[in-house]
C-alpha cells in the first residue's frame, strides 16, 4: 500500500512539474531538489528522540522534500519551526511523548469563558494553546493563521494527519477527506501522510479551486 501511494505521489509530482502547475518560483525551485539522504533523515531522528512514520520517511528518501503544499508548503523536519524543540526554552512540542488524542476534541468551557470574559480567562487560554495538547506530533505544514497541520508521531494514531485549529476555535481533530472539519463522520479513514498528501496533489492536478480544497 504504501509503495503504491508513493508511486503516486511521484507520477503527481511529475505532472505537475511537467505541466507547470506551480505557479509559485520559490516552490519550482524547490520541487527539483534530490532526495533527502538517509543519514540525514537519521540524524534527524536521533536529535529529536523520535522515528518518522515509514510513508513520511519513505517520501524524503526518495522524492524529497519539495515544499509544495497547502498554505505555506511542507516544513522540513529538521526546520527549527517555533513549536518545535530549541535552545530558546519556549512552550515547545515534546516530540518523544505519546500523542493524546483518539477523537476530536475541543474545550467548550473555554470558548464559553471567552464569550463571558471570565476573571481566569487568561489563564484557561494558556491551558487551551499549551503545546501539551499536541504532544507526540510532528508539524508538517503551517496553513496560516495559527492554524496547522500534523503527523502523529507516537501512541495507537502513528502516522496519522490530525488538524490544529485553536487558534480559530476549531480544537484538534483528525484529517480526513471530507474537508478538515470536527464534525468528520466517525466511520471515515483518518489519512496518513501519503494520503493526504496524494489527495491534494490530485486536486492541484484537476483544476480544483483553492478554496474548494479539502485544506
Amino acid at each position: 500500500m504504501t509503495s503504491d501511494l508513493l508511486g503516486c505521489v511521484q507520477r503527481q509530482l511529475a505532472t505537475i512539474r511537467d505541466r507547470g502547475l506551480c505557479a509559485d518560483p520559490v516552490y519550482r525551485t524547490r520541487m527539483s531538489r534530490p532526495p533527502v539522504p538517509v543519514d540525514e533523515i537519521s540524524h534527524v531522528e536521533q536529535e529529536y528522540g523520535v522515528r518518522l512514520p515509514s510513508g513520511y520517511r519513505d517520501f524524503l528518501t526518495t522524492c524529497g522534500l519539495p515544499g509544495f503544499g497547502p498554505g505555506q508548503g511542507l516544513l522540513l523536519p529538521s526546520d527549527r519551526h517555533p513549536l518545535i524543540p530549541s535552545d530558546e526554552g519556549r512552550d515547545v512540542i515534546d516530540l518523544t511523548a505519546e500523542f493524546p488524542f483518539r477523537e476530536a476534541w475541543d474545550d467548550d468551557e473555554v470558548h464559553q469563558a471567552v464569550e463571558e470574559q471570565a476573571p481566569d480567562l487568561d489563564d484557561r487560554l494558556e491551558r487551551y494553546f499549551s503545546t501539551s495538547w499536541i504532544r507526540g506530533s510532528l508539524p508538517l505544514l503551517d496553513l496560516g493563521c495559527g492554524d496547522l497541520l500534523l503527523l502523529v508521531l507516537n501512541g495507537p494514531e502513528r502516522g496519522t494527519v490530525w488538524f490544529d485549529g485553536r487558534a480559530n476555535w476549531s480544537g484538534i481533530f483528525p484529517l480526513t477527506l471530507s474537508r478538515h472539519s470536527q464534525n468528520s463522520a466517525p466511520e471515515q479513514p483518518r489519512l496518513t501522510f501519503l494520503e493526504f498528501y496524494s489527495a491534494w496533489l490530485g486536486e492541484v492536478i484537476n483544476g480544483v479551486p483553492r478554496v474548494e480544497q479539502f485544506i
